[in-house]
C-alpha cells in the first residue's frame, strides 16, 4: 500500500508538472522547484542510517587525525 500510495503521489506530481510547463517555462520551472522542495525531506528522511553513518564516520576521522601523532 505504501509502495502504491508513493507511485500515486509521484505520477499526480509529474502532472503537475506537466501541466505547468504547458502553461510556460517559468510556471514549470517554478512547480518543480516547489515539487523538489517538498520530496526532497521526504526521500532523505528514509536515509536516516546513511546520513548517520557518514557523519559519524567524518567525526572519527577528525577526531582520530587531531589525536593520533603522525
Amino acid at each position: 500500500m505504501i509502495t502504491i500510495g508513493d507511485g500515486i503521489h509521484n505520477f499526480a506530481d509529474g502532472l503537475a508538472i506537466g501541466a505547468a510547463f504547458s502553461v510556460s517555462w517559468r510556471s514549470g520551472l517554478a512547480t518543480s522547484l516547489a515539487v523538489l522542495c517538498h520530496e526532497l525531506p521526504h526521500e532523505l528522511g528514509e536515509m536516516n542510517e546513511w546520513i548517520f553513518a557518514i557523519t559519524v564516520g567524518f567525526f572519527l576521522y577528525i577526531g582520530l587525525a587531531d589525536m593520533l601523532n603522525e
